[in-house]
């Protein structure tokens, strides 16, 4: 007992000195730097920024540094309402205030699900699309398109804006090929 007892009062000391450190270094702040990068990077419209895994550092005159508490910056945007490549501001609440920034991507949320939808009737009909008795151009056409839909949805880094324009015309291109398959046909003689 005596031992938890120690051990919790140089915990509790740890604490003090830590908060302390904090304290002191922001009467000497000259800037933040996000020291190591959040684990999302890639976010989806209408979601919100995840901090998990992010480091914020405050340096001091003296060129020493302390990591700050979340509770000591804010960050901005929370959520994200646009596609495309962002920077998420963290700002540093002690006077003087200083920032740092986060680079993100944001895809069009609903581009992704358009074209899962597409690829969703796509899979259902594959595979007699392969083994069905269809025209080699027909057959050609809708692998192009599936392929090319597949890899919008499955590499979320290459999913960028122009990837968001391409999506529409990619889904486009293959509920054509679905509905464009032409079977051949069974010539009698």
């Amino acid at each position: 007992e005596i031992k938890d007892k120690e051990y919790a009062k140089k915990a509790e000391v740890k604490e003090a000195v830590d908060t302390l450190k904090v304290e002191i270094a922001k009467l000497d702040a000259t800037g933040i730097t996000v020291t190591a990068q959040p684990e999302k990077v890639v976010y989806f419209t209408g979601e919100s920024f995840d901090a998990k895994g992010m480091t914020v550092t405050l340096t001091r005159k003296d060129t020493t540094s302390v990591e700050l508490p979340a509770e000591d910056y804010t960050i901005e945007p929370i959520t994200f309402e646009k596609e495309g490549k962002q920077n998420v501001t963290v700002t540093y609440t002690a006077k003087p205030e200083h920032t740092a920034t986060v680079a993100v991507k944001v895809i069009n949320k609903k581009a992704k699900e358009d074209l899962e939808a597409v690829l969703e009737k796509a899979e259902a009909q594959k595979e007699e699309f392969e083994n069905g008795r269809y025209t080699q151009t027909s057959k050609n056409e809708f692998n192009t398109a599936y392929a090319n839909a597949e890899k919008l949805k499955t590499d979320l880094e290459s999913f960028d804006s122009e990837a968001c324009d391409d999506a529409h015309g990619v889904a486009t291109a293959l509920a054509e090929a679905i509905d464009g398959m032409e079977k051949l046909c069974k010539v009698s003689v």
